[in-house]
């Protein structure tokens, strides 16, 4: 079992992970997650997180932006699925986008296993991928030592995700290379 400070740590960690963040943008994650925190409370909460090791802390001015120490980097399939969770689509479009998504990527169908890697399930909107496109998805895929059975299916996505694919896209990019405190967020209002 875990004790509230614990929990409060990984959860912190854990959007640190995703992406490198300032005080106050960590005090809107929170909140979104119904946790409550003053922002000289949580100001103290990562100073002594950083005292120990386990954030680090990089001046931006006029803030501060922190990011984990140590923690390994998502895989593709992690991340795509995060990416389709946080674009906040229904779950038979979500696993559509992925698909798609992988498949633009990969320029292949993608295989069950990966499915189950991003926790998605089958869909109406995949089809089975012919058995020729498949064979040479495998072939490809067992050179870069990656075993799959011989009757794992393979699925392609019915229809266009253009849109989503970039909205993912730029997610993943933005992500990967942890450029989100470099972008705007929200518009501009006159005053």
């Amino acid at each position: 079992m875990f004790s509230p400070d614990k929990q409060l740590r990984e959860i912190i960690i854990e959007e640190l992970r995703s992406e490198p963040i300032s005080i106050s943008g960590l005090v809107r994650k929170l909140k979104s997650k119904g946790i409550s925190m003053h922002r000289l409370v949580l100001t103290g909460y990562l100073r002594a997180l950083t005292d120990m090791g386990i954030v680090r802390e990089k001046p931006i001015p006029p803030s501060k932006i922190f990011t984990p120490v140590s923690g390994r980097d998502p895989t593709i399939y992690e991340a795509v699925s995060k990416a389709c969770e946080e674009s906040r689509l229904d779950s038979r479009t979500s696993t559509a986008v992925a698909v798609y998504t992988l498949e633009r990527l990969f320029h292949r169908p993608v295989f069950k296993r990966e499915l189950l890697e991003m926790k998605l399930t089958e869909t109406p909107e995949l089809k089975l991928a012919p058995a020729m496109v498949v064979a040479e998805a495998r072939r490809i895929l067992s050179k870069s030592g990656y075993r799959l059975p011989d009757n794992e299916p393979a699925y392609l996505v019915e229809g266009s995700y253009e849109n989503e694919f970039r909205t993912i896209l730029i997610a993943l990019v933005s992500t990967g290379f942890r450029l989100s405190h470099l972008s705007l967020d929200t518009k501009q209002l006159t005053l």
